[in-house]
């Protein structure tokens, strides 16, 4: 199953569980939801191998936000077993999310719209959520968290090429109930800016307080208690030409 919805000002899509066509008060929305996750010496070295390994595990697995937490997810997103179930697909618009070349593959041709993917065996409530993000062609791309499909609810974190972010809620099919919490052409310096610059995003959410992270670097916190819990997924959005981002090391600490 993957979502794909129209922007408006600002970049504001939605979600919804099936494809719809929703006008009320004069505004319509435009959804879809597709089909589409060896004694002696030899002990001895073979005992410091293993110590090396163990601190090197301990230390990737590690929550280097809040420096607590246990890791339930820490997936590489290469598809060799999805656990978590990510979505896989490509829609009648040629949006999709496919693994490729050991990493995760969102695209959107469409211009205006955004293409996202949900790890469909997920739940959280508090969590750290972090993933590894290239854009390989213009536009955005990041990461939805306390999703729920079924009643179009999720916040939505995005990162630009050229710098820019923002965080939404959205709390029904409607597009214009959504809500930005980031001032309009919000922009930080932690952010790589350009084509295929790996940038490493991250949310803190901890009952209303949701930190936002960009290289490890805190870029805002926002109060918001709209959504408590739900899955975690990633998204591409069109900002005028076909774009493709590509995901890779996701991990999750609960809180």
């Amino acid at each position: 199953m993957s979502l794909e919805g129209p922007r408006i000002k600002q970049r504001a899509p939605l979600l919804i569980g099936l494809a719809v066509l929703v006008v009320a008060a004069g505004s319509i929305g435009l959804f879809y939801l597709v089909a589409s996750r060896q004694k002696s010496t030899a002990q001895t070295n073979a005992t410091a191998t293993v110590q090396t390994k163990t601190r090197a595990t301990i230390t990737s697995q590690q929550n280097p936000y809040t420096h607590k937490g246990t890791l339930v997810l820490n997936d590489i997103l290469n598809g060799a077993s999805n656990s978590d179930n990510w979505e896989l697909g490509t829609n009648t618009n040629g949006a999709g999310c496919i693994f490729r070349a050991g990493a995760y593959h969102v695209t959107q041709p469409e211009e205006g719209f955004f293409h996202g993917c949900i790890a469909q065996a997920t739940n959280f409530s508090n969590f750290v959520y972090e993933v590894q993000m290239t854009i390989a062609q213009i536009g955005s791309g990041g990461i939805l968290f306390r999703t729920h499909l079924a009643m179009s609810k999720t916040y939505y974190f995005s990162v630009g090429a050229d710098g820019s972010y923002a965080l939404r809620v959205y709390v029904d099919p409607f597009i214009e109930h959504a809500r930005k919490l980031t001032p309009n052409n919000s922009t930080t310096s932690a952010i790589h800016i350009g084509l295929n610059q790996t940038n490493t995003i991250a949310v803190v959410a901890n009952g209303p307080i949701l930190d936002l992270y960009v290289n490890l670097q805190h870029i805002a916190t926002f109060h918001n208690s709209a959504l408590d819990s739900g899955q975690i997924g990633v998204f591409a959005e069109n900002d005028g030409i076909p774009v493709e981002v590509v995901f890779s090391n996701a991990k999750v600490w609960t809180l």
